[in-house]
């Protein structure tokens, strides 16, 4: 039983292994009949003056990159075609029931689909996978390809950005009435789409178009699928709009800092560097289009002038905390302003002590003695303190009694000098009082105005729409004229009946875009349409010999082509121009169009960036052939720019071309070239709002700093954080530029920014020298305070206003041997007159009591000869330091002016380079 069951297995495999050889068998007899005569260069069609529809679809796979910079999408497609070929009909029943073949691509005619918004200059066309054909004709060919496509970038509403990237493919060699290429749906597919994780897919609309083009009179339809993606922002939010909003509340921090701490402009100046930073961050990722600022360079750029902002802010503040010594009371309209109006908006209570006037206490009088006799039954106040008259015998001395009322004159001294330093600090504490209402209140504009901003900025509006258009519209003898002409052809001979005349070939060029000008390696890479035209004096033919076949397509390799190259020609992998199927007339033209990626090198002048204007050459020649055997000639006196793809950074403003002929050392005879000029004007705007526009911010905080009080602590780290940021604009434009010997104009006015911002540093430190003197330093020159307080001050509207000495000790006894004890300044020298000891009768309790005012009055005579020094000090640092705040508002008008001047007269050379 298990052998029977053995043997009838063996039968059947036995079985289906004949059969599978007979469908072989008929599959390989197939393939002869059809492929006997068969010609996969003549289009498959019965009448030559029909057109072969051509439908075309496409399933997206993924999204492999979007480099915004360049502006180049790449994206892998698997491509599907259909058409039909007339060659092959047959019927299955014949061949054993085979209705479908597979058979290689490159053995059958295949349309020349070719993406014409292609920016890989190594592609070299879609796999050549095998393609499917039915009984009835019709061709299935699927292939995956891996495609660079240009796309222009609209970054408007970046990070929350929605792009549009067209894929055109089309003909390139046959037009309208050749293939009628039209879509297969009306979107493409996208079910076996992979996730991107930075882009998400809208949708892929899909677009028949017919266009018309200079070079011919025949339209040629397209196929347009154009992918519509949308970033995913929280990438971008984490890492460059939440940091920017952390730091935006930092500086509202800066408001609560204390002034005395002395870092509020440090904390401000610092929170401005990290955002330029993150301002440069950005800007290295976004293409340097000048048609609009990005949404996050908007937010970044508002910010960046809030925080400058509240730099002037909190000078104003610290101007307002810090004041001289001498300063004015503060005004009555500022008063009523900040304690009544502000301070309770603002939540603000009042604990300023107002300073007591002078009719609120007395102070003890020298009339207690007076002949021997002492005042009796009356009290004296000093600031609420009573003080009771002392009462002596008559038989005191009259040196006793001028003894006592030099202290009651030394008293008087110090009470008044108590009540002078606390009026004096009363109404400093008005002036920081005044200060810190302003700083609330300017912590409430700067908080309210960045939430403005922020929410005006962020929230716009975005147009995040999808269109789905389509337009369908579109419209052999030639296998036996192809078998006439190419028959004994040899495409390596020049095409001349006389070997002694030249073959003319004429050129031209389309420019579709710009796809990137790199200053650095001064090389530029365009996209072009090459169209070249000349007479083959063996392409002739009778159109009525072959059923009225006046041109046909022909492929590359069966007929001579001229050795056009690119002179200049910059990229080592470039494999040269497409081999397109170029267009024979009956007459004998060749007309050859093809497109090429083209990285030519360009000598660029950045003298006048980012205002300049380059002229890019494109040298193209014959390489083998000199002058006599191929002549060429331009097309016409410019190239085509009707289908140029703006270009966001550079305006195309002229395409001149010019024919020139060149003797070399090599050789005797000449070698004519045509030369393409690209004029070239670039868009200054992206560098204005991303270079210009934070280094004038930087240099108005630079300004601040010579209004920044001396004694708040950070005039020096100011200008130093200041220095850096202009040390690191400088470092970003020599990335940019070529190491060339021409200084860029943004270039020249960076370098004198920092000469000027460090000469700035040299004047803070002079100023500072001037206004931090130790004690017992000389007096200011006559010379110098002439200078400051007469001619300085007035110019500068400077008020001078410091005390000139605390009142000193009056001596009220013109005939005493030894007057009391006063210091006088004169001249800036100080003068000291001796002590003199009382002696009274030989009474020993008043001898005890004489004694006892005596040590009183030696004491009270060191506290009023100390003070008297220490108001001398105060008095000459007062002066330096008015020296000192005369000359810092001397050096901000020698700033201002000096900035002004390089601005207008750098920045102001905006003239274009043009040879």
């Amino acid at each position: 039983m298990a052998s029977n069951i053995i043997w009838l297995g063996l039968l059947l495999v036995f079985c289906g292994v004949l059969k599978g050889t007979k469908a072989t068998l008929y599959e390989y007899e197939l393939l002869q009949d059809m492929f006997t005569n068969y010609s996969s260069i003549v289009r498959p069609v019965i009448n030559a003056s029909e057109s072969i529809e051509v439908r075309l679809g496409a399933a997206l796979q993924q999204i492999i990159e979007m480099d915004e910079k360049n502006q180049v999408l790449t994206v892998n497609l698997w491509m599907r075609m259909q058409w039909t070929d007339s060659n092959f009909l047959w019927d299955p029943a014949d061949y054993g029931g085979t209705d479908t073949l597979i058979v290689p691509i490159n053995s059958i005619w295949r349309p020349d689909i070719v993406l014409y918004t292609n920016a890989d200059s190594g592609f070299s066309g879609m796999m050549e996978t095998n393609a499917a054909i039915t009984n009835t004709g019709i061709v299935y060919w699927n292939a995956p390809a891996i495609y660079t496509s240009t796309c222009k970038i609209d970054v408007s509403f970046f990070p929350f950005d929605e792009q549009r990237c067209p894929l055109k493919f089309g003909s390139w060699a046959y037009n309208g009435f050749q293939i009628d290429l039209v879509n297969r749906s009306l979107s493409g597919d996208t079910s076996a789409y992979i996730d991107n994780g930075e882009w998400e897919l809208v949708g892929m609309p899909v677009r028949n178009n017919i266009a018309y083009y200079l070079c011919c009179v025949a339209p040629f339809p397209d196929v347009t699928f154009t992918i519509v993606i949308r970033r995913r922002p929280l990438f971008y939010l984490f890492n460059l709009l939440v940091p920017c909003m952390l730091i935006s509340l930092i500086t509202v921090l800066d408001f609560y800092l204390p002034a005395d701490s002395g870092e509020k402009v440090t904390l401000g100046i610092t929170i401005l560097l990290a955002l330029i930073v993150f301002l440069l961050l950005v800007a290295e990722t976004m293409p340097p289009t000048s048609e609009v600022v990005p949404l996050i360079g908007q937010y970044y750029l508002a910010t960046i002038v809030l925080v400058s902002g509240s730099t002037a802010m909190t000078v104003f503040v610290l101007y307002l905390h810090y004041r001289l010594p001498g300063t004015k009371p503060v005004p009555s309209w500022l008063r009523t302003l900040t304690f009544h109006y502000l301070a309770r908006i603002l939540c603000l209570r009042s604990a300023v002590k107002v300073a007591p006037d002078a009719q609120r206490s007395e102070v003890v009088e020298n009339n207690h003695f007076s002949n021997g006799n002492a005042q009796k039954d009356k009290s004296y106040k000093t600031n609420g303190n009573n003080i009771s008259t002392v009462t002596l015998p008559p038989l005191i001395s009259e040196r006793f009694e001028r003894n006592v009322n030099s202290i009651l004159d030394e008293i008087k001294y110090l009470t008044n000098r108590a009540k002078e330093s606390d009026s004096e600090e009363d109404l400093l504490t008005e002036w920081k009082y005044v200060a810190m209402v302003f700083d609330r209140m300017f912590m409430w504009i700067f908080l309210i105005t960045t939430i403005v901003t922020t929410i005006g900025i962020l929230c716009q509006p975005k147009p995040y729409t999808l269109r789905e258009d389509l337009c369908l519209d579109a419209t052999p003898d030639e296998a036996r004229l192809f078998a006439d002409l190419f028959q004994c052809l040899n495409p390596a001979i020049r095409p001349v009946d006389n070997i002694s005349e030249p073959v003319l070939v004429t050129v031209g060029a389309a420019i579709q875009m710009i796809v990137e000008l790199d200053e650095r390696n001064q090389l530029i890479t365009t996209s072009l349409w090459m169209r070249f035209s000349w007479e083959d004096s063996q392409l002739h033919w009778n159109p009525d010999d072959y059923g009225g076949v006046k041109s046909f397509t022909v492929p590359l390799h069966n007929i001579w082509k001229p050795d056009i190259v690119l002179y200049n020609n910059a990229d080592a992998e470039f494999q040269g121009m497409i081999d397109t199927g170029p267009r024979i007339s009956h007459r004998g033209m060749v007309y050859w169009n093809t497109p090429a990626l083209f990285k030519s090198s360009c000598h660029l002048n950045m003298a006048y960036f980012p205002f300049d204007e380059q002229r890019c050459f494109l040298k193209f020649g014959s390489w083998s052939y000199h002058g006599f055997e191929i002549d060429l000639t331009n097309r016409s006196v410019s190239g085509d720019m009707s289908n140029f793809i703006d270009n966001g950074e550079f305006d195309v403003i002229d395409m001149p071309v010019s024919r020139n002929l060149v003797y070399y050392k090599c050789c005797p005879m000449p070698f004519p070239d045509i030369t393409f000029t690209l004029v070239l004007k670039r868009r200054p705007y992206f560098y204005l709002f991303n270079l210009l526009l934070p280094s004038l911010l930087v240099c108005f905080v630079t300004a601040l700093n010579f209004l920044l009080p001396a004694d708040s602590g950070e005039k020096v780290s100011l200008v130093l954080t200041v220095l850096l940021a202009m040390t690191v604009f400088l470092l970003l434009v020599a990335e940019i530029i070529p190491a060339s010997d021409a200084t860029p104009v943004i270039g020249k006015y960076l370098i004198s920014t920092i000469v000027i911002v460090s000469l700035s540093v040299v004047m803070t430190v002079f100023v500072l020298h001037l206004h931090y003197r130790l004690p017992g330093a000389k007096p200011v020159p006559l010379w110098l305070r002439k200078l400051a307080f007469v001619y300085l001050a007035s110019l500068l509207c400077v008020q001078v206003s410091y005390s000139h000495g605390k009142p000193v000790l009056p001596s009220h006894f013109n005939g005493n041997p030894h007057p009391h004890p006063v210091i006088t300044t004169q001249n800036g020298k100080r003068k000291k007159r001796s002590w003199w000891i009382s002696t009274v009768d030989d009474n020993p309790v008043f001898a005890e009591l004489a004694r006892t005012v005596a040590a009183i009055n030696d004491n009270l005579h060191t506290i009023v000869t100390r003070g008297n020094e220490q108001d001398a000090d105060d008095d000459i640092l007062t002066q330096w330091k008015y020296v000192a705040l005369v000359f810092d508002r001397l050096f901000f008008c020698v700033y201002i002016v000096l900035t002004s001047m390089t601005a207008v007269i750098i920045l102001g050379q905006s003239k274009y380079y043009s040879e």
